[in-house]
């Protein structure tokens, strides 16, 4: 069972990653979902796995990827 809800979880986080949803504040929604009393509780099914790593760091990009700039040594 702990399977389909790391699944869940995680596959929760993608959909809001991709839908440009603000992930920290949906948090304690998705611990409401799967009946856990706080984030912490929850925690433990949300790995950061390649895919989501990629969606948030191209995100993240989108977002900021003109405040920095690449640095050439």
């Amino acid at each position: 069972m702990r399977n389909y809800r790391h699944s869940f979880a995680v596959g929760a986080l993608i959909r809001w990653y991709l839908d440009g949803a603000d992930v920290q504040s949906n948090l304690p929604k998705l611990a409401l979902y799967m009946g856990h009393v706080s984030i912490v509780s929850t925690a433990c099914y949300l790995h950061f796995l390649p895919k989501q790593r990629e969606i948030a760091s191209d995100r993240f990009e989108g977002a900021f990827g003109g405040l920095v700039s690449e640095v050439v040594a």
